[in-house]
């Protein structure tokens, strides 16, 4: 996927998968992407989503364009997932469970999120969680992560993070709670 879309092994492959709407706060996405370029950062970032490619317009305002890709809604997000060095959620308000973040982990994919919803629940402490709207940590968090990036302990973060998931949110405890749950109702 990386080569198809022209992307470099020693880039820093970032992606956002979201539709384009003002919860998901792709400015702030954005502010926190331009300070990470003037820091010399070798990236890509990749943008997924219903309505996506209306941010061209903004993605030139902030400098982004030769850095950003721009894709619109995708069937299967596996592949694209997959291929990611990092996922970014940079939501503001409104979300509740952010089933990418889960499915980024299981992808062996470290996240940054926002604190909204459930995402600092998803990414425990294996990821890193900032307050929304904070382009400057949000920036932070991605030069410390492109910097772990290759080490052990980044592959410690891929392991983690996808063994969190499948143990907190996989079919196994799904069903215990389920049970659980169905037996507190009966009694």
């Amino acid at each position: 996927f990386r080569k198809m879309h022209g992307v470099s092994k020693s880039e820093f492959f970032i992606g956002m998968v979201a539709r384009n709407a003002p919860q998901k706060d792709h400015p702030t996405l954005f502010r926190a992407l331009k300070k990470v370029k003037d820091s010399n950062l070798n990236f890509k970032c990749i943008l997924v989503g219903h309505d996506i490619p209306l941010l061209v317009d903004l993605a030139v305002e902030f400098g982004l364009k030769d850095e950003l890709i721009f894709l619109g809604s995708q069937r299967d997000v596996t592949p694209i997932l997959s291929s990611l060095d990092l996922h970014v959620l940079s939501s503001s308000h409104g979300e509740g469970f952010p089933n990418v973040l889960a499915e980024a982990m299981l992808c062996g994919v470290p996240c940054i999120a926002t604190n909204v919803g459930d995402s600092s629940k998803i990414i425990g402490d294996v990821g890193i969680v900032v307050s929304p709207k904070d382009a400057n940590s949000m920036a932070d968090a991605i030069g410390h992560m492109a910097a772990i990036r290759n080490t052990p302990a980044w592959s410690k973060k891929q392991r983690l993070g996808r063994a969190f998931v499948i143990n907190e949110f996989g079919l196994i405890k799904m069903k215990e709670q389920y049970r659980s749950l169905w037996k507190n109702c009966m009694d």
